[in-house]
């Protein structure tokens, strides 16, 4: 882990949580609010951040 490059371990950690979002809209049929999207997409950007 000293040697190695660690930015894209918590970058796909946190994109579960996309996913989670996408899979209950898309399979589940759950109702996703605006906030809820909203907060996907900072959670995406951020893991965007932190794998570049």
């Amino acid at each position: 882990m000293q040697s190695g490059a660690m930015g894209a371990v918590p970058a796909l950690r946190e994109t579960s949580v996309v996913f989670a979002v996408l899979i209950g809209r898309l399979f589940l049929k759950e109702a996703v609010s605006r906030k809820r999207w909203l907060a996907s997409l900072v959670v995406a950007a951020g893991a965007v951040c932190l794998g570049v």
